[in-house]
C-alpha cells in the first residue's frame, strides 16, 4: 500500500508534475497553499541567484513563497499519513500477537521465560525487514544522487520509518510487560491490565527505576555516536520503553486501592 501511494508501480509513465509558487511560511494558515488558490491576480517576484524562492505580494502583505511540484508533494503527504497509520496497525497487532504468545504454556511461567518471547519477537520483526528489503525495488543511480526524490526513492524511505516504527512501539511494550512482570510476579493481561492486582510501594518503584534506566541507556546510545539502522531501532526501543514504565508505574500509584505494603 506505501508503494501504491508513493506511485512507485508507475514509474515509468509518471507525469513530471504541475509545478507552481506555494506560501512557504511556516507560522501563517496558507502554508503550503498555492499562490493561485489565494489570489488569482499575486505574482511572485524571483530573487536574484534563484528559481525556487521569492516573494510575492497578496493584497498589502508581502509574504515568502517557493516553487514546488503540487503532485509531488500531495503524494509525499499521503504516503507519510497512510504508511504512519499501517504501522500503527502492524504496531498493535504485533503487541496482541507477542502477548499471545508471552502467554503461552512454556513462556508464562516465569519473567526470563517472557524475556524469552520478547527475543524471539526481535528476531522474526528482523527476518521481516530483510525479506521486505529484498522484495523493494532500488531506485536508480542517478534518482540517489539528486536531490529530487522520486516514488521508489519514496516508498522505501516510508517503509523503513513504519517498519521501525512497528518494531520500536511492539517491542518496547513487550519488554515492559516481562519487566513488570518481575517486578510485581503478575503476568499483565495483553493489554497491560492486571485485574484486582494492588501492588506495593517496592513493585512500583522497581518499574520507575526501570524507567529512568532505560533514560541513561537512551543517552548513552544517542552520544555513543552509533548510526545505522540497528542504532535507531534501540534507541527508538529504549525511549519508549521509558514511557511505558512511566505510564504503568503511574497507573499503579494512582490505582484507588489506598493500602500498599512495602
Amino acid at each position: 500500500m506505501i508503494a501504491y501511494f508513493a506511485k512507485a508501480f508507475c514509474v515509468s509513465s509518471r507525469p513530471d508534475g504541475r509545478m507552481a509558487w506555494v506560501v512557504h511560511d511556516s507560522i501563517r494558515g496558507d502554508h503550503g497553499v498555492p499562490l493561485q488558490d489565494l489570489d488569482s491576480r499575486a505574482t511572485a517576484t524571483v530573487l536574484p541567484g534563484t528559481r525556487e524562492k521569492s516573494i510575492a505580494k497578496i493584497g498589502q502583505l508581502e509574504v515568502f513563497v517557493t516553487m514546488e511540484d503540487l503532485e509531488k508533494e500531495a503524494a509525499q503527504r499521503r504516503t507519510k499519513s497512510w504508511s504512519m497509520l499501517y504501522a500503527h496497525m502492524a504496531g498493535f497487532a504485533m503487541i496482541s500477537a507477542g502477548g499471545d504468545l508471552q502467554h503461552s504454556d512454556f513462556f508464562r511461567d516465569d519473567w526470563p521465560n517472557s524475556l524469552l518471547a520478547v527475543l524471539l519477537n526481535v528476531l522474526f520483526l528482523l527476518l521481516v525487514f530483510w525479506v521486505s528489503a529484498r522484495l523493494r525495488p532500488r531506485g536508480d543511480e542517478s534518482d540517489m544522487e539528486s536531490d529530487d526524490e522520486g516514488p521508489v526513492e519514496m516508498w522505501n524511505e516510508n517503509a523503513i520509518e513504519s517498519e521501525d516504527e512497528l518494531f520500536c512501539l511492539s517491542i518496547s511494550f513487550l519488554l515492559v510487560q516481562a519487566l513488570r512482570f518481575q517486578a510485581s510476579g503478575v503476568l499483565s493481561t495483553k493489554a497491560g491490565l492486571e485485574p484486582g492486582e494492588n501492588f506495593g510501594t517496592m513493585a512500583i518503584l522497581t518499574v520507575y527505576g526501570e524507567a529512568l534506566l532505560f533514560v541513561v541507556a537512551t543517552v548513552v546510545v544517542v552520544f555513543s555516536g552509533r548510526t545505522g539502522r540497528l542504532a535507531d531501532l534501540l534507541r527508538g526501543t529504549l525511549s519508549m520503553a521509558f514511557a511505558w514504565c512511566l505510564l504503568f508505574a503511574s497507573r499503579w500509584m494512582f490505582e484507588p486501592e489506598p493500602q500498599r505494603d512495602l
